[in-house]
Order: structure tokens, then sequence, then C-alpha cells
């Protein structure tokens, strides 16, 4: 399938990592359903990936982390942490077998609820 440029930008711009989430959700939507889209994507990764290798890493000076901390309201004032609900636990599912044969060892059909 051919793809507009428009297409092919979004493509090498999720793999260059420079979308927002909103427009990486509609990528990864996308590779999901087109697999040529999915191969797009890949073949930029491929190509921009050695870029990725010739970056060293940064570490951001403590000044950068006092502007985040203070952009999302964490500046300097102590706060608890973030408690998150306890998941429900999971139980397995049950298996039942439906025999409609005469025969009790062979089961026609598996019924998991």
């Amino acid at each position: 399938m051919a793809y507009s440029e428009d297409h092919i930008a979004l493509a090498a711009e999720y793999a260059l990592g420079t979308l927002d989430a909103e427009e990486r959700t509609q990528v990864e939507t996308m590779m999901a359903v087109d697999t040529e889209f999915a191969a797009l994507v890949q073949a930029w990764e491929f190509r921009l990936g050695p870029l990725n290798q010739m970056v060293g890493l940064v570490e951001p000076g403590p000044a950068v982390w006092e502007n985040i901390k203070a952009a999302i309201g964490h500046g300097g004032v102590a706060q608890a942490p973030l408690m998150l609900p306890e998941a429900p636990p999971i139980s397995p599912p049950s298996i039942s077998l439906i025999s409609v044969s005469s025969s009790v060892t062979s089961p026609r059909a598996v019924l998991t609820m």
C-alpha cells in the first residue's frame, strides 16, 4: 500500500520517539491493524537506530529536576507518597468439560467461565 507523506512522517516520528501520548496510541493502533504500516515503522526504527546509539546518555542537572518537581507541585513541600489501591485477587478460570457422546473419556466441548 502506498502511504502519504503524513503517514511516512508519522512512522518516522514514532521511531524517533517525538510523538505525544495520543499520537503514539494512534500509531500503535494503526500498527496493530495494518501489518504494512507496522513494517514501515520497523524500517524507520532500523534506519534511525544507529542515531540513538551515537548519542551518549546525558544526566540532567539538579536544577532541571527541581524545575520538574516545581512544575508538578512537589517543589520542596513534603507530600505523602502516592498510594494505589490494591488490585482484587484474580481467580483462575474454572473449566468444565461437557461430553455429549456416550464416551466419557473424550469430551466434545470445553467451556471456560
